[in-house]
């Protein structure tokens, strides 16, 4: 049995979670291109309209993160959807592909789910995913709003009205692995 972490991002973590984006999005970045990135990501963490988690494999070598997420105030390209303006949004959302359908994801939702109810207390909440990434939207229970095309992806728009907490505790998920969940307030 392993143990998979689920706590707080901080700055330090930020290298680590751009790769885990490349790395789910299939577009690899250059060394510099990372480094650029670092930059363009570091001041997010200083925003307090996000919250970041991070989810570690506690049992590999090196680079331990397998996923990541950011939730918080909806952000003003993404406050309207379905003609229906949104309060706050889950802006990112990655986990690689080998933890996927494990329940890993659904555990990472949860916990970024309530902090974003707790700190933000909205009255509806938003998601713009991919189109790979939809079914699991769907399973959480989110209406589909609308589709949108950018130059690379066409993002879909999943809304939840009046959004409640949901349970969480340490986790045992269907492969006998056990999330342990790292609440820093």
């Amino acid at each position: 049995m392993s143990t998979l972490l689920l706590r707080r991002a901080t700055v330090a973590d930020l290298p680590d979670m751009l790769v885990v984006m490349d790395e789910a999005l299939t577009n690899p970045s250059t060394e510099e291109e990372l480094k650029e990135s670092v930059e363009l990501w570091t001041p997010r963490f200083e925003n307090k309209d996000f919250v970041f988690y991070v989810l570690l494999d506690q049992t590999l070598e090196g680079r331990k993160m397998v996923g990541w997420c950011r939730g918080g105030r909806a952000l003003p390209q993404h406050y309207l959807a379905g003609g229906t303006p949104f309060e706050a949004e889950v802006q990112n959302f990655f986990l690689l592909k080998d933890y996927q359908g494990k329940g890993y994801g659904r555990q990472m939702w949860n916990l970024l789910w309530n902090e974003v109810v707790r700190i933000y207390q909205p009255k509806n909440l938003v998601v713009w995913s991919v189109a790979r990434a939809t079914g699991f939207y769907r399973k959480l229970g989110g209406t589909e709003l609308e589709s949108k095309t950018n130059n690379e992806y066409t993002n879909t728009a999943f809304g939840w009205d009046s959004p409640e907490p949901k349970e969480i505790e340490e986790y045992t998920t269907n492969d006998d692995t056990s999330i342990v969940i790292e609440l820093q307030r």
